[in-house]
Order: structure tokens, then C-alpha cells, then sequence
């Protein structure tokens, strides 16, 4: 259990046997400012998937007895706050936030509304300049969520982030109310004052490659090559930096496998697509699922156009943390620069549920600690996506932070 708190936000993240248990634990905490509660007028809920259920139920009583009548989030497989995270066991996580009256506004585009902004957005961005949409989509929906995402950003020339839900069952969404499918969010003015950052997880294995043959997800050519020939001449290349051995000797005893090479085997190795006009660091991370050693192709879980670049990354812990450690570090020093101090008041992160397999088998609660550790004792709020959110893109394998300053 752990209770953060600010000027103007607070956090409390725990988890229990049940839904009435946890949110208990989560009422407990939040007992210590109850005279402060008539201050805060948006909430941010993130509910882990055990409870996916009582969601409904959860919301209404948080509603209740805090008094915040305004809701954003989501449900997931894990949860964070501030140092700690809880994954594939029942937990809940929230922040409370104070903002100025008319700052902000919440939407949702369920599936049967097709992508238009509903008409309360339309005339809130009459009067107001957009900064941060922060969102929450269904990744059961029937709509295209990467459309709906660019369609948000363009109506509300706003900088986009947020996350896919990842629950395993019932997908829930908090908009204002509880609902399934489409995408979900808040849209908040210039007088709220944010700052961002992505880190990515992953090693890049060779330099980029450019398409040269291509059909939706399937690519056949890889600069004038057979696709798989240059997939496998990278991962030939990898493994001989990581082990310093030839991989076709490694080959001849199927058996003895060094630990070190069964990451290529047990789906460590994938496709990213990199963002035009930026460098080799900013890329989106493809799974990648079909190999057609006929066609010389592969097949990765997005489509791709010729002349577009992809490269070949490997998940890495060591990586992970060392480039989340590099991307704080890099947030404070910006802050610092353009405020004159680093006093965040709170945080969202939206991680990758990938990533959160690292935090549960070997070092739990690590990503989290890191960010305390180098962001300092904040209230913050988060959970494990199925696909992360920055500039109106969608990434896979990232984690994303967002402060309020």
C-alpha cells in the first residue's frame, strides 16, 4: 500500500482479495486528505483484470464516497503507482487531480459512433488550445484504433498518449461512465503543463533495412533481397557479438543450447517499423508472426508499404532499464532547463505488458523503483498496456511517462 500526495494530486495503489477488500485498502489510504477531497474534480482509475468484473461497481463507490464525479481509465492485467506494481493479481490503482474548471474534457467513441469527436468536445475546442490528449483504447474493439487515434490528434491538434487496455477478459473503458470498445480519454488545455517521455526496451540488432517488396504485412524484398536472408544474416550477426561462437556450431547439438541464444528461440526477436523523418532510436515494435522460407518472407503484426524502413530489435532487460534510465534522466534535465526546477506535481505511465514479465519473474516492483528513484516521491497512476501511446503513434515494448508540472 502506498499513498503519494501533492498541491494538487494524490495516489494510492494496492491490491486484496477481492474488489470490496482492495478498494478498501485504497479508501484507507486515501482517509489521511479526506478534507482536502472537495478539491479534486478528476480521477484517474486503472483496475486490474481479476477485478475486471466489479469494475462497474468499483467506479460507483469510488465515486461515492471520494465525491469525484469525473473518471478516466481503464482495465489491465497489471497496475502501477508510485514504486510499486501489481501484475495478474486483483489490484487497483488511482490519482486524484485538481485542475482548473472548464480545463478539461473527457470523451469516449464507442464503437457504434464511428470516429467523429462527439459534439461536447467539438464546442469545448472552440474556446480552448489543446495540449495533451490522454487516452485509453479497446483492444477488442471493432473499430481501427490506430485511425481513431490519428483522427483525435488531428481534430484536437493535441500531443497524444495513453495506452490499450490489455484485460484478458471483460475490456473496460471509464469515461465518465463504464463501456467496451473504441477509444476513451481527456483532452486538457494549455493551462495544464505536461511533459513526456518513451522509452523503449529493446537492442537493435543491425542498422535498418529499406522495403523493397511488400504486400499489406508480409514483406517479400529487403534492400533487392529475399527478406529472410537478411533477417537471418542479422541474427547471425547477433548471436556471434553475444557469444562470440558461430551459430551453426551452436546448431549441432539441439540439446545444449547456451541460455544466451534461446531468446532468439522463445520469441525475443522482432520487427520494427522506424518513424520517418526521425532517427534509428525512434521505432515501432512488430511482432513478428509468419516466416515463409519458400517466399523467402516474413510476415509482422502490421502492414507495411515499399520505401518504408524497418529494422530488427531483441528484448533485453538490461537494455529496458538502462534506456528508461536514460530517458528520466533526459525528462529532469529538460524540465530543469525550461522551468528553472523539477517539482512535478504527478505522473501517469503507461508500460508495456511485456515488460511488466521482467517485473513479475525476476525483479518485481523494478521499473517502477527506478522512476521513483530518479523522479522522486510523486503521486502517480498507471498500468501494463497492449500497446502504448505517444505522439499519436502506437508502440509496443515502450514505456511512457507523463508529468504534471
Amino acid at each position: 500500500m502506498s499513498l503519494f500526495t501533492s498541491s494538487h494530486f494524490v495516489s494510492a495503489c494496492a491490491k486484496g482479495s477481492d474488489w470490496r477488500v482492495t478498494v478498501k485498502n485504497i479508501l484507507q489510504q486515501l482517509e489521511a486528505i479526506r478534507s482536502d477531497m472537495n478539491d479534486f474534480n478528476l480521477g484517474f482509475i486503472y483496475i486490474s483484470d481479476h477485478l475486471s468484473e466489479d469494475a462497474p461497481s468499483i467506479l460507483n463507490m469510488l465515486k461515492s464516497v471520494l465525491g469525484v464525479e469525473n473518471w478516466v481509465g481503464s482495465t489491465a492485467m497489471g497496475v502501477c503507482g508510485s514504486g510499486v506494481s501489481y501484475i495478474d493479481e486483483p489490484s487497483i490503482s488511482v490519482m486524484l487531480a485538481h485542475f482548473e474548471e472548464e480545463s478539461f474534457e473527457i470523451f469516449n467513441m464507442i464503437d457504434e459512433q464511428g470516429s467523429g469527436l462527439p459534439k461536447s468536445v467539438d464546442a469545448w475546442l472552440k474556446d480552448r488550445f489543446p495540449m495533451l490528449s490522454f487516452v485509453h483504447a479497446d483492444a477488442f474493439s471493432h473499430a481501427d484504433i490506430g485511425q481513431q487515434i490519428l483522427d483525435v490528434a488531428d481534430a484536437t491538434n493535441s500531443f497524444m498518449v495513453g495506452g490499450v487496455g490489455s484485460s484478458r477478459n471483460i475490456q473496460y473503458q471509464f469515461a465518465g461512465g463504464v463501456f467496451e470498445g473504441g477509444l476513451s480519454g481527456v483532452i486538457m488545455d494549455e493551462s495544464v503543463k505536461v511533459a513526456t517521455t518513451l522509452s523503449q526496451g529493446c537492442h537493435i540488432i543491425a542498422s535498418s533495412h529499406n522495403v523493397s517488396n511488400s504486400d499489406d504485412n508480409s514483406i517479400f524484398e529487403l534492400d533487392g533481397e529475399r527478406a529472410l536472408d537478411v533477417f537471418m544474416r542479422d541474427l547471425r550477426s547477433m548471436t556471434i557479438k553475444i557469444m562470440d561462437q558461430d551459430p551453426d556450431e551452436i546448431m549441432v547439438d539441439p540439446d545444449n543450447i547456451p541460455e544466451e541464444f534461446q531468446a532468439v528461440l522463445n520469441g525475443e526477436v522482432h520487427a520494427a517499423v522506424t518513424v520517418s523523418e526521425s532517427d534509428q532510436k525512434d521505432y515501432m515494435v512488430r511482432h513478428i508472426i509468419g516466416i515463409d522460407p519458400d517466399e523467402g518472407a516474413i510476415s509482422i503484426a502490421d502492414s507495411v508499404g515499399i520505401g518504408e524502413r524497418i529494422l530488427f530489435v531483441r528484448r533485453d532487460e538490461k537494455t529496458m532499464r538502462e534506456d528508461l534510465v536514460e530517458s528520466l534522466l533526459s525528462l529532469k534535465a529538460r524540465i530543469e532547463k525550461d522551468e528553472g526546477r523539477f517539482e512535478p506535481k504527478g505522473g501517469l505511465y503507461v508500460s508495456c505488458i511485456a515488460r511488466a514479465n521482467f517485473e513479475a519473474d525476476k525483479h518485481p516492483h523494478a521499473e517502477m523503483s527506478v522512476i521513483r528513484e530518479i523522479i522522486g516521491d510523486i503521486p502517480l497512476a498507471g498500468f501494463y498496456a497492449g500497446g502504448e501511446v505517444s505522439n499519436a503513434r502506437l508502440y509496443g515494448y515502450t514505456g511512457v511517462l507523463t508529468l504534471f508540472l
